[in-house]
């Protein structure tokens, strides 16, 4: 594989079938031409009325930004409001959706690290699927 998902995220990851092309693909990844976006089910609201917003917040003390995009959200009994959303990082911070869903107050449902865990136990699902990457074809 060219690039990793989190172990307990799931979904679309680059492999590249030669050298060269593992060659091509890491440096548009270095040089941040790749867009990948994922699908989050968020314990809580994050408003935006289904516009894209940017949340800026530092990771680890780096700037950081991603893209969040609400799709649906739903009333729960538990949680006040459970929030399909779509999110872009922009950079490329290690937990960084994780950091920035917890910091709008709504992270992301399975997350026993920054907020929401699933009541599932250890090893339990992290509602976070990679669902696009986007990057220029090797050859061209």
């Amino acid at each position: 594989a060219v690039h990793r998902l989190d172990c307990r995220v799931c979904g679309l990851i680059l492999v590249a079938k030669t050298r060269g092309a593992a060659a091509f693909l890491a440096g548009e990844l270095a040089a941040r031409r790749v867009t990948k976006r994922y699908r989050a089910l968020l314990a809580g609201g994050i408003g935006g009325g289904g516009d894209p917003f940017e949340v800026r917040e530092a990771v680890g003390g780096r700037p950081s930004l991603s893209i969040f995009k609400s799709i649906e959200a739903t009333p729960h009994l538990q949680l006040g409001q459970l929030t399909t959303a779509d999110l872009e990082p922009r950079t490329g911070r290690r937990h960084q959706l994780r950091l920035h869903a917890a910091a709008l107050g709504a992270p992301i449902l399975g997350d026993d690290l920054y907020g929401a865990p699933s009541g599932g136990g250890a090893g339990a699902s992290l509602y976070l699927q990679s669902t696009e990457v986007r990057v220029a074809h090797p050859s061209g």
